[in-house]
């Protein structure tokens, strides 16, 4: 009896086994097949695939993008610290911060798509503008939490900030580059030397 018992618990742990291993190759399978159908796609086709099809545009653009991701969490975290902070004073220097990352680094995100996308070169100074008022900011906020919240947090907020203005650093150069770029003769739309120059350049 017990015997009969074992053995229907292992075929049902078989068939159960079975199945689970069919849904999970089924899975792969319809993965596999949207990844294709993706790829084949006008989206994907505009998605590099390798370093080598990637252009200096798809750099700026991918730059764009994380700092976009960076600054919206610096904000969250900014509004964050506004909120729970009892100190006066700092929750004062909290809000003043936490209006500059939403003017200028929640709407230096639209700026920036702007500048880039619409090639607004000539008014490169207002955006240089911008992200100097964001750094301040930035700054701002380092010094109003300094000593404020435990070691291991403050330094993850000072890595974070950091990261964020590195980034904003990588773009005002990248977009200053690409500025050159477009307006010399020797590089193409995408901001990558000319094949007719490229190989004029070849010993």
């Amino acid at each position: 009896m017990a015997d009969s018992k074992t053995e229907r618990a292992k075929r049902k742990a078989a068939e159960v086994r079975d199945a689970v291993a069919l849904q999970s190759a089924q899975a792969e399978k319809k993965t596999k097949e949207t990844i294709k159908a993706v790829e084949k796609s006008k989206i994907g086709k505009h998605i590099p695939t390798s370093l080598d099809s990637a252009t200096f545009k798809d750099v700026i653009k991918m730059t764009l993008f994380l700092n976009a991701i960076m600054t919206i969490g610096f904000y969250c975290i900014v509004n964050s610290a506004a909120t729970d902070v009892e100190n006066a004073i700092k929750r004062t220097a909290l809000n003043i911060c936490n209006y500059i990352i939403l003017i200028f680094g929640l709407g230096g995100i639209v700026v920036d798509s702007i500048f880039f996308f619409g090639q607004l070169f000539a008014l490169l100074k207002i955006f240089y503008l911008i992200k100097f008022v964001k750094f301040l900011g930035m700054v701002l906020f380092l010094f109003a939490t300094f000593r404020g919240i435990g070691w291991f947090m403050m330094a993850s907020e000072w890595l974070y900030t950091i990261c964020c203005g590195l980034l904003d650093l990588f773009f005002m150069y990248y977009l200053t580059l690409y500025e050159e770029r477009v307006a010399s003769d020797d590089y193409d739309e995408n901001g990558m030397l000319k094949a007719d120059r490229m190989n004029n350049e070849e010993p």
